[in-house]
């Protein structure tokens, strides 16, 4: 029998009310419920293999710190159903665990949750789980992480993802290195020193990059003069010629700021949009047969996968690395 959240919450409810006589009467109240739907999020020494254990090492957090994070997720009062959340960028939900709250933000339809841990993911709202129970005093709404009342997950490194780089940047025949991608950001860098892109340089500012392969920046090239190029600094010369300030749009609508999402974070956002640090410009994420990330852009060509993922894993700024170049342009 599939071991469900459900079940989960329904054993933990179980606990809490024998250990700490809970009034049957809930459903006197009126609340809506932020509903955890993925399940490694507290477990915080790596993946567990099952969900009877990540229930476990929850479990094993203690009676009253399981009640403190499930308190945590209710939210007191009437219920807020998913087009008042649309509407609640910037609001601070107060919850039924005295003096916490956490604060929603906006998003085209992507819904996030900021709790207060500064480093974990902030949970997003899953769409496809949105307005459970409807038309009752009692609603729910699926999210894709834990929210955390306290800071849970340990502090992480500052490594720039300019250092993973520039550690190897000389041209060779690897398809798979980012030698190309090193040199154009270095020459962005070099001609605009202030351009945001300097941000790759800042180990302390949080970041995912979807940094293209060699091979994805020649594939570009022939696409673009359809030849194909004689080698690695052909290709590169042959993006350069673009313009820096083309170039540097490219680079930029790599870069997404302000969040380090790691691969099983990304494999459990399918249909949400990434705001991009090229400004009005996002990215579409869709998750294939629980495996694959591929990533919407604004081009015809063929959209980019992951084919490598969490480089610098464990720093603030992470890469995935993919095999097309992604185009904020047609």
């Amino acid at each position: 029998m599939e071991y469900s959240f459900a079940r989960s919450l329904r054993t933990i409810l179980e606990s809490l009310e024998k250990d700490r006589s809970w009034n049957q009467n809930s459903n006197d109240n009126l609340f809506p419920v932020w509903r955890n739907s993925t399940d490694d999020q507290l477990a915080c020494g790596g993946r567990p293999s099952t969900e009877e254990a990540t229930f476990a090492a929850v479990a094993g957090l203690g009676i009253d710190t399981v009640e403190q994070v499930l308190l945590y997720h209710v939210v007191v009062g009437a219920p807020i159903l998913s087009p008042d959340a649309l509407k609640a960028n910037g609001a601070s939900r107060k919850t039924a665990l005295t003096d916490k709250s956490f604060t929603v933000g906006v998003t085209d339809t992507v819904i996030t949750l900021t709790d207060l841990d500064p480093i974990a993911p902030n949970p997003i709202v899953n769409l496809s789980q949105v307005d459970i129970n409807k038309d009752n005093n009692q609603v729910a709404h699926g999210i894709k992480a834990v929210l955390l009342l306290v800071a849970l997950i340990k502090a992480i490194g500052e490594k720039s993802l300019a250092d993973v780089l520039t550690a190897k940047s000389s041209f060779d025949k690897n398809a798979k290195n980012f030698d190309i991608l090193t040199a154009a950001v270095l020459a962005v860098l070099k001609a605009k020193p202030e351009s945001p892109l300097k941000v790759l340089t800042d180990g302390s500012a949080a970041l995912t990059a979807f940094i293209p392969t060699d091979g994805a920046f020649k594939n570009l090239v022939k696409a673009l003069t359809k030849k194909n190029p004689k080698d690695e600094a052909a290709a590169f010369k042959t993006v350069a010629g673009l313009g820096i300030n083309k170039v540097e749009q490219i680079l930029l609508y790599h870069v997404v700021p302000g969040s380090t999402i790691v691969s099983e974070v990304a494999l459990g956002a399918d249909g949400a949009a990434l705001k991009t640090a090229l400004a009005g410009k996002s990215i579409k994420v869709s998750v294939h047969a629980g495996m694959h990330i591929d990533l919407g852009d604004y081009s015809a060509l063929k959209d980019p996968r992951v084919s490598a993922a969490d480089i610098n894993r464990g720093n603030r700024q992470i890469a995935q690395a993919i095999n097309a170049v992604l185009l904020p342009t047609n």
